[in-house]
C-alpha cells in the first residue's frame, strides 16, 4: 500500500510541475527575453534542486549547498503550489460566469496574467516560511504518568529525531542543538532515527561526533536507527563509541527506579525482530517506555504493556502531500496520541532530509516529563 502510495504521490508532483512548467513559460513569453533562457533556467533550477534533496554531499563545501537549497525551496513551491491556486482560480472564474455581473473579483482572476503573478507571490512566501520552520527550531513539551516503578519517580526525556546531518543542521546547527538540549536538563537523550542521509559527509559526521560527546544526561543517550541507518550498524558502531551514544538495537536496558527502555530496529533493516517477540520479555510489573523511529504497531505495543512509546521519522508530514503519505503509511503523524494505557509521542524532528522545507509542523526538540507512579503491588 505504500509503495503505491509513493508512485501516487510521485505522479502528481509530475504533473503538478509539468502544470506548471507550461504556466510559467506562458508568462515568460509575454515579455521579450528569449525562450530558450527559460528552458535553461527550468533545467538548472530543476538539476539543483534534485542534487540538493537526494546528492548534496557532492557539492564541493557547505556554503554552496545552503544557497543552493534555499534557492531549491522556493522553487519546488513556486511550482507546487501553482496548480492548487490556480485551480482555485478556476472556481472563481467559473462562478463568475454563472454571474450577469461579475464585478472586479472576477476580472481579476479572468486577467491571463494578474493573478499568476499574485500566486507566484504567494508560492514564494510559502517558500519563506517552511525555511523559516525548518530553522527556527521549537521546544515542545509534554506531560506523562506512568505506574509501576519501584519508587515515586520522575524522568526528563529530550527527544530528538531527524537531524538529517549535512542536509537541513550543518555545524552551526549542531552546536545550538547541544547546547540547547543541556540546557533542558535532561536525565535522558533519545536520539530517535534520521540521524544521518545521502547528505552527510564525512566532515560533518565526524563535527557532530565530537559536539555531541558534550551532551549532558545521567541515564545516558541512546540512539535509534532510522530507515537511512538501517541495516549499517559496523559503518556507525566506531562513531557511536567513540562519541559515548548507546545504540538500542531491538535491545533492551533499564535505568534506576525500575524503569525499562527498548529500542526498535527499523523496519528496513534486514535484522529487525518483532516487536511481539520483544515486549513479552520486558517486566510487567516495571515501566516500558519504547524508542521506535517510525510510529508503527502502535496498538500491539500497547496490547503488549508499553507504556510510553517515542517515535519521529514523520517531519509532521513536512507538506500537504507528504502528510497523505504519512496518513496511508503510519500510526499517526505528529503530536500526543492516547492508545489504551499508552501515550505514544511523535516529533516532527529537529531537521529535515534533503532542501529545509517544512510547511505542516515546526521543527523541534521535544520534552517529556515523565512521572513515575509506585507500583501498588
Amino acid at each position: 500500500m505504500a509503495v503505491v502510495v509513493r508512485l501516487i504521490g510521485y505522479l502528481i508532483t509530475i504533473l503538478f510541475f509539468g502544470y506548471s512548467f507550461l504556466r510559467y513559460r506562458h508568462l515568460w513569453k509575454r515579455g521579450r527575453v528569449p525562450v530558450w533562457i527559460y528552458y535553461g533556467l527550468q533545467i538548472i533550477l530543476c538539476g539543483a534542486l534534485v542534487v540538493c534533496q537526494w546528492w548534496g554531499r557532492i557539492l564541493p563545501n557547505e556554503i554552496l549547498r545552503t544557497v543552493l537549497s534555499l534557492i531549491s525551496v522556493f522553487y519546488s513551491c513556486a511550482m507546487f503550489y501553482m496548480p492548487v491556486l490556480c485551480f482555485f482560480r478556476g472556481m472563481i472564474r467559473e462562478a463568475g460566469r454563472q454571474r450577469k455581473n461579475p464585478g472586479r473579483v472576477y476580472r481579476f482572476f479572468n486577467h491571463p496574467s494578474k493573478s499568476i503573478y499574485v500566486f507566484l507571490a504567494i508560492t514564494l512566501l510559502v517558500g519563506a516560511f517552511s525555511v523559516f520552520r525548518t530553522y527556527h527550531i521549537v521546544e515542545t513539551d509534554y506531560s506523562v504518568q506512568v505506574s509501576g516503578g519501584t519508587e515515586e519517580n520522575s524522568l526528563t526525556i529530550v527527544l530528538v529525531s531527524d537531524l538529517h546531518l549535512g542536509s537541513a543542521v550543518g555545524r552551526s546547527g549542531v552546536n545550538r542543538l547541544v547546547e540547547r538540549v543541556n540546557a533542558m536538563r535532561p536525565d535522558l537523550i533519545v536520539l530517535c532515527g534520521g540521524l544521518f542521509d545521502e547528505n552527510t559527509t564525512e566532515e560533518i559526521r565526524a563535527y557532530a561526533g565530537e559536539k555531541m560527546k558534550q551532551f549532558r544526561a545521567g541515564s545516558g543517550v541512546f540512539y535509534v536507527e532510522g530507515k537511512q541507518e538501517a541495516g549499517e550498524q559496523e559503518k556507525w558502531n566506531s562513531w557511536f563509541k567513540e562519541t559515548g551514544i548507546m545504540p538500542l538495537r531491538d535491545q533492551m536496558s533499564s535505568l534506576n527506579g525500575g524503569i525499562q527502555i527498548l529500542g526498535l530496529r527499523d523496519p528496513a533493516d534486514e535484522k529487525k525482530i518483532a516487536v511481539s517477540s520483544l515486549l513479552p520479555h520486558t517486566n510487567p510489573d516495571q515501566p516500558v517506555i519504547v524508542f521506535s523511529a517510525r510510529p508503527k504497531k502502535l496498538e500491539e505495543m500497547a496490547e503488549l504493556g508499553a507504556d510510553l512509546v517515542l517515535c519521529g521519522h514523520t517531519l509532521g508530514g513536512r507538506d500537504p502531500l507528504g502528510t497523505l503519505y504519512m496518513m496511508a503509511k503510519d500510526d499517526m503523524i505528529y503530536g500526543e496520541k492516547k492508545t489504551g494505557a499508552m501515550t505514544a509521542i511523535t516529533t516532527s524532528g529537529a531537521g529535515c532530509d534533503g532542501i529545509p522545507c517544512k510547511v505542516m509542523a515546526p521543527s523541534e526538540i521535544v520534552k517529556i516529563e515523565v512521572a513515575v507512579k509506585k507500583s501498588n503491588s
